[in-house]
């Protein structure tokens, strides 16, 4: 299999979820049945595009720019890419082909999830139910680093992240003997549309090769009937970015529904009976001016070329997407929503602190990501300086920086 760590959580993450929700007008109600073979109803989960969840703000760390942040979404969104249900298993269908060992551990019943109690033993907080809950894990999230984020596991039964969707059985499995993807010829062709989009020939226009790359994509993974309405779809997803290729239009702020988790309604067991007033917030989308793309858009043809790419790779071709990141900024990922100083491995992240991911000013909102703010290698293992010293010095200084994670290389973002 992918993994051989079949016993770990293995969930989506955040930056995944904002990619896939609202992504090529396919209906969640229309599609699951028929791709996952689940015999459960998710229709009373479907919840529209414009409702983002229920607000815990002070259980999520604040210094990120994930537009969804603070947001715990009960249910799935109404409209979200076919691929993340070949991809994962949703939480509580244990009928579902795609179901793992963890998708079908997490509670059933609302009484039996976890809340949060004051210092009187009183629940401040309600015990969530998740079935189809559409959540990921969120960048940085440690307890040394995040100690306020951590409380979310209080959200889920036992495990961290129980509302959060998990890699799809076939994927995480160890004794998985299937083949698995080195290189796909849907990745041929966004090659070659990034090539055509920077001007070179490519034998073939940029949105050719980027409708093949999808059409490729879809096939293989059977979803080829939706193929024709999500290639034409121009809504946005959570990011900001469309599917269809001529579709440059940026993304416009709208106002979003929720609720607010703290106001809701619990009984003695911290079962929540009631929802307070459903509320209106503006929905922003990242700023376009401040993320580590250069080309500063969150929806230029370059933009859904590696958008596309990296769905169409996962979940094999990980390297690949990480050297994406590291060379353009794309697709979007969100900064880590650290509190603290994120010291893990030595010196790796001695920079990355609690404001905002920004040594130099401080200021996430002022300057933006920069690429320190994100992993930019894997350091040279310990073999190599025990059996070479000579040449693992040598290594370093053509390296031009010390054996860390945050060492960029020649090529990337820096």
């Amino acid at each position: 299999g992918v993994y051989n760590r079949s016993w770990d959580d293995n969930v989506i993450s955040s930056s995944m979820v904002n990619i896939l929700s609202g992504l090529g007008d396919v209906k969640v109600a229309d599609c699951y049945a028929t791709i996952t073979g689940s015999t459960e109803d998710i229709t009373p989960y479907v919840k529209p595009m414009n409702y983002i969840g229920i607000e815990y703000k002070n259980h999520y760390a604040p210094r990120t720019d994930n537009p969804m942040n603070g947001q715990w979404l009960d249910g799935i969104p109404e409209n979200v890419d076919p691929r993340t249900f070949v991809y994962y298993a949703m939480p509580n269908d244990p009928t579902a082909t795609t179901a793992c060992a963890k998708s079908k551990q997490t509670s059933l019943e609302p009484k039996d999830c976890k809340g949060v109690k004051d210092a009187d033993g009183k629940y401040v907080w309600g015990r969530e139910y998740n079935k189809f809950t559409f959540n990921g894990a969120m960048a940085g999230v440690r307890p040394a680093w995040t100690p306020t984020t951590m409380t979310l596991n209080d959200l889920q039964n036992n495990n961290a992240w129980y509302s959060c969707a998990f890699l799809a059985a076939k994927y995480n499995d160890p004794n998985n003997t299937s083949s698995r993807i080195w290189y796909a010829p849907w990745e041929t062709y966004f090659l070659l549309a990034e090539g055509a989009v920077r001007g070179w020939n490519a034998g073939i226009s940029a949105k050719d090769a980027y409708e093949k790359g999808i059409t490729l994509n879809f096939d293989f993974l059977g979803l080829s009937a939706y193929a024709a309405a999500y290639i034409n779809s121009e809504s946005y997803n959570r990011v900001g970015t469309s599917v269809k290729f001529d579709h440059e239009v940026e993304p416009a702020a709208f106002e979003a529904k929720y609720y607010d988790g703290y106001e809701n309604v619990l009984d003695a067991d911290g079962v929540i009976t009631a929802r307070g007033a459903l509320k209106t917030k503006t929905y922003n989308y990242p700023n376009a001016q401040k993320v580590l793309y250069k080309g500063h858009k969150l929806n230029d043809k370059l933009a859904k070329i590696i958008t596309q790419k990296y769905i169409a790779n996962t979940p094999y071709v990980i390297v690949e997407s990480w050297n994406d990141r590291r060379r353009l900024g794309l697709p979007f990922f969100e900064v880590p929503g650290s509190e603290t100083t994120m010291a893990a491995g030595g010196s790796d992240f001695a920079n990355d602190t609690k404001n905002g991911y920004d040594p130099l000013s401080g200021d996430l909102e002022t300057k933006g990501q920069q690429w320190y703010m994100f992993t930019q290698r894997m350091r040279y293992p310990t073999s190599l300086s025990n059996a070479d010293p000579e040449e693992y010095e040598h290594a370093l200084e053509l390296l031009g920086g010390g054996n860390f994670m945050t060492t960029p290389l020649w090529w990337a973002i820096h």
